[in-house]
């Protein structure tokens, strides 16, 4: 069964709530998380849509390390609270409020404006003789990087914490990026990578995150593996 993470993007109902300026637009920053992530692409194409719609504000888009990073961008800088929107999730806010890692101390939790997917992240194989999680034991894994939380800080946390320690001790986990996962998945570096997809809330509809189509697209006969 695979782990549903919600995803948070505080983006919408942003374009109804600004005055107009004959002379200047209101310019909302917005961070996404790193290339090769939905809330990228869909940063990316809302910066397109936003600045060519003739909307009173500007969206100024940019990639950053992950959700952890926008969290304590926020935390840190007063005055970007001001005209700051990021990608975050539950899951992060709520290690922030507790301080817990990859968080060295409290942060202030953001306020949600919105939610533009859910997110669903398994482990992928190529190996015939690994058919379950137990196989794993011993194995190298490529996630995304830590402050991608949903991709390498929560599978990370799965494994840690619900396979006993012999297990996750065992396993020789490298958190190299979404796509870097993807490709040393497809060269044979590593025996299992970290994939997955966004679902629309509303319609229901699934759809690939860039690094599995990449997995995908090789043609190698696979093992999605179910976290039981």
């Amino acid at each position: 069964m695979k782990r549903l993470c919600l995803t948070c993007l505080v983006v919408c109902a942003l374009c109804a709530s600004f005055p107009v300026h004959a002379a200047e637009k209101t310019v909302i920053h917005l961070l996404s998380t790193p290339f090769g992530t939905g809330s990228y692409v869909l940063g990316t194409a809302l910066e397109s849509i936003v600045n060519q719609g003739g909307y009173p504000l500007s969206i100024a888009h940019a990639e950053t390390p992950g959700q952890a990073y926008n969290v304590n961008k926020l935390n840190a800088d007063a005055a970007a609270r001001q005209n700051t929107v990021v990608t975050a999730s539950q899951g992060i806010n709520w290690l922030a409020s507790q301080g817990k890692k990859p968080f060295p101390a409290r942060r202030t939790p953001l306020k949600l404006i919105g939610i533009y997917t859910y997110t669903a992240t398994w482990l992928v194989t190529g190996d015939k003789n690994i058919r379950n999680m137990a196989d794993l034991k011993g194995k190298r894994i490529a996630m995304g990087r830590i402050p991608q939380v949903i991709w390498g800080y929560e599978p990370d946390a799965l494994l840690r914490n619900g396979y006993g320690d012999d297990f996750y001790n065992s396993l020789k986990i490298q958190f190299v990026g979404t796509s870097e996962a993807a490709t040393a998945l497809i060269n044979g570096q590593v025996d299992a990578a970290t994939i997955g997809g966004y679902m629309d809330p509303i319609s229901g509809r699934f759809s690939p995150a860039p690094q599995t189509v990449e997995v995908l697209a090789a043609g190698r006969d696979l093992t999605h593996l179910d976290w039981t």
